[in-house]
């Protein structure tokens, strides 16, 4: 049996826009986290293809570490629940419509808004979130309402409503935990001021928002 393995680095937390981030080298089995080797202060752009960079060994950051274990293993149960709500709204309406165009539909949005809470900038992510939460709870209100209301509900689509249930419950606690990730990307201005001090920058004053171009 082959099993992939190897080092590759996450938990990409307090990044200071333009400048740096902080991130822990792990030991992944199928680029699932297992074990933590070091944190590193990484200067961002100076990341290659070979997992080489430029930058700091710091000690393990725990913020990172954890951060680097709840995005992998958190947004691996994300897809896998996702798939199972999807697949069930699609078997509730089957019986009633059309059940591809309806798995196609909802895997649509529901992976457009999944994409955008892990991969949009946080203020945007934000409202992706609340947007998945309502649409699937939504989703499963209809669902639960047709299947209700017919005259003699199939068997399958009782079942699925089951399975429905289970998948939007775990899908957004699953969700919702990654979101919270999600606010540990940006540095506050206290530990931006660490970071920088550590690789010799100075900021400029006054002091202002956290972006590129304010550094020396």
């Amino acid at each position: 049996m082959f099993i992939y393995f190897g080092e590759r680095m996450c938990g990409k937390v307090d990044r200071v826009p333009g400048v740096c981030h902080v991130a822990t080298r792990f030991i992944h089995i199928y680029f699932l986290p297992v074990a933590p080797v070091r944190s590193y202060l990484v200067i961002e752009g100076s990341e290659q293809k070979d997992g080489r960079f430029n930058g700091l060994k710091l000690p393990y950051r725990w913020k990172s570490v954890l951060v680097g274990y709840a995005r992998a293993w958190v947004g691996m149960l994300v897809l896998l629940f996702g798939i199972l709500l999807a697949t069930s709204l699609g078997k509730v309406f089957a019986a009633w419509g059309d059940a591809g165009v309806i798995d196609a539909a909802a895997g649509a949005v529901l992976l457009g808004l999944t994409a955008a809470v892990f991969f949009a900038p946080v203020r945007w992510a934000v409202f992706a979130q609340l947007a998945f939460h309502i649409v699937t709870v939504a989703a499963w209100a209809v669902a639960d309402a047709t299947v209700h209301d017919a005259q003699a509900p199939a068997r399958a689509a009782k079942e699925a409503l089951d399975g429905l249930a289970i998948g939007t419950l775990l899908t957004n606690l699953c969700l919702a935990v990654y979101g919270l990730t999600r606010f540990a990307d940006t540095a506050g201005e206290a530990r931006a001021r660490d970071l920088l001090a550590r690789l010799g920058i100075e900021r400029e004053e006054p002091a202002g928002p956290w972006d590129e171009g304010e550094y020396r």
